[in-house]
């Protein structure tokens, strides 16, 4: 039986999931080879682009402004490549309505900090890797992916517990 909720779930499954595949595919190229390929962001960016023009999401195109005027500094500064903050903006403008509150960014943010320093000191430390380890920053979209999947996951069971 076709229902509106059934559209709704469908639509958020598929937005999740071309998160994820962007996400996964970011990581290995980002430790493959060091770059994050502009095929995936810009992907990222022109879906979620047009998914933000509906009435009521323009603020996903300005909470992406926002972050670039935040970023951009770390750009110069080379703590974020410009690949990880394309990706970042790629995500802001693809998360779906129901993940864009402040509690699920803040997992996010905290989440993908954690894994970045975890994985700094794993290739630095451990695996002692100095190709993934370049003028002490990390290849970030491993971080990003490890950060999404748990505040993913954390939002996932709040929205069902509730």
């Amino acid at each position: 039986m076709f229902t509106y909720e059934l559209v709704g779930i469908a639509i958020l499954v598929v937005q999740l999931l071309i998160i994820l595949i962007a996400l996964v595919a970011a990581s290995y190229y980002d430790l493959k080879k060091g770059i994050i390929p502009v095929e995936i962001t810009l992907t990222l960016c022109v879906i979620g682009f047009f998914s933000s023009l509906f009435p009521d999401l323009y603020w996903k195109i300005i909470m992406a402004a926002m972050f670039l005027v935040i970023a951009t500094p770390l750009y110069y500064k080379k703590v974020l490549g410009g690949g990880d903050i394309k990706l970042i903006v790629g995500l802001i403008m693809m998360l779906p309505l129901m993940f864009t509150t402040p509690n699920f960014y803040l997992l996010f943010g905290l989440f993908s900090c954690i894994a970045g320093l975890a994985l700094y000191a794993l290739f630095k430390y451990v695996l002692k890797n100095e190709k993934l380890v370049e003028e002490a920053s990390i290849r970030f979209a491993p971080a990003l992916l490890i950060g999404w999947v748990v505040a993913t996951a954390i939002t996932l069971v709040g929205l069902l517990w509730v």
